[in-house]
């Protein structure tokens, strides 16, 4: 009798679980998909912010949108073209969905830029003794081209302006890095 009860008990909690996921898809995609508020504010608000998972996001909804750019030295004494290496992360993940690390770099780059921020943002010239962040943020540049002598780092804001349908770009910091060279005594 103990035994029939169990089963019953684990075939009634299968049911409930798989039609309480059922909802919680179908619920989901509407909100993706759709961008609908159906529930209560309240209930509609902790399920777009707890419940939904995802990178999933709308044009209409991106504010501000900042760029880190990164120009190298080149062995001529010129510059190569800036390089906006989030949105190559980016990209490469639009390509490649299980690529999610890239997103991971886009993110910290994101971070330690806006974290030096305070630190550099009135400098025109770096070597990473500035402080932590801005310490961290040229070991992360310097690690995308190692055999660059200088590189320069702008970094802008771009904010979205729907009454004129554009974005205008807000320079948070331009500059140069110069790694401390060290000294050798003759």
């Amino acid at each position: 009798m103990l035994i029939l009860s169990h089963i019953r008990f684990r075939k009634i909690l299968f049911w409930l679980t798989t039609i309480f996921f059922g909802m919680h898809i179908l619920i989901t995609l509407q909100f993706i998909l759709f961008n609908s508020n159906f529930l209560p504010s309240k209930v509609n608000a902790i399920y777009n912010k707890l419940i939904i998972i995802g990178p999933f996001f709308s044009d209409d909804r991106i504010v501000v949108s900042p760029h880190l750019y990164l120009s190298f030295s080149t062995p001529s004494g010129g510059w190569s073209p800036y390089r906006d290496v989030a949105r190559e992360n980016f990209s490469d993940y639009e390509q490649h969905f299980w690529r999610y690390k890239k997103l991971m770099w886009s993110d910290y780059e994101r971070y330690i830029a806006d974290k030096a921020y305070e630190e550099i943002k009135y400098l025109k010239i770096i070597n990473g003794s500035e402080g932590v962040a801005s310490n961290e943020l040229t070991q992360y540049v310097h690690s995308l081209q190692h055999q660059a002598d200088s590189i320069q780092l702008l970094y802008i804001w771009n904010t979205w302006q729907p009454t004129r349908q554009s974005y205008k770009s807000d320079t948070a910091f331009f500059v140069a890095y110069r790694p401390i060279k060290d000294e050798v005594s003759k």
